[in-house]
C-alpha cells in the first residue's frame, strides 16, 4: 500500500467514524449524482456545451460581485470558488481536446512516457 492509499485509507476510517459518507464512496459515485447530472450532456460535444455555459455563468457572477463591491456577500466566496472551479476545468478541458486532435496527427500519446 503506498503513501496517497494510506492517506486515504485512514481518511476514509476518521470519516466513517464522525458519521460521513467516505471519501471512497464519494469518489465511486452517488445516489443523487444521477440528479446531478445535467440531462443534455450525453457526449463530449455536449459537455463542452454545458461546460462553456457553466464557465460563462460563474465568471459573470463574480464580475458583478466584484463590481458592485459584494466582497462582504455571503455567496460572494461560493461564487468566487465555482468561477475559479469552473475556470480550472474549461482551461484543462481545452488543452485535452488540443491533445486529443494533436495526437490523432501525430499517433502518439503526450503523457505516455511520463510515468
Amino acid at each position: 500500500m503506498n503513501n496517497h492509499d494510506e492517506d486515504r485509507a485512514k481518511l476514509d476510517q476518521e470519516m466513517k467514524a464522525a458519521g460521513m459518507i467516505t471519501l471512497t464512496e464519494l469518489l465511486s459515485g452517488q445516489p443523487l449524482d444521477k440528479f446531478i447530472k445535467h440531462a443534455g450532456v450525453v457526449d463530449l460535444n455536449s459537455f463542452e456545451q454545458w461546460l462553456s455555459m457553466r464557465h460563462v455563468e460563474t465568471q459573470k457572477a463574480r464580475a458583478r460581485m466584484d463590481l458592485d463591491k459584494k466582497e462582504g456577500d455571503e455567496l460572494y466566496e461560493w461564487t468566487l470558488a465555482h468561477a475559479a472551479a469552473f475556470h480550472e476545468v474549461m482551461v484543462n478541458f481545452k488543452a485535452a481536446i488540443a491533445g486529443q486532435a494533436m495526437e490523432s496527427t501525430r499517433g502518439d500519446t503526450p503523457c505516455a512516457n511520463q510515468h
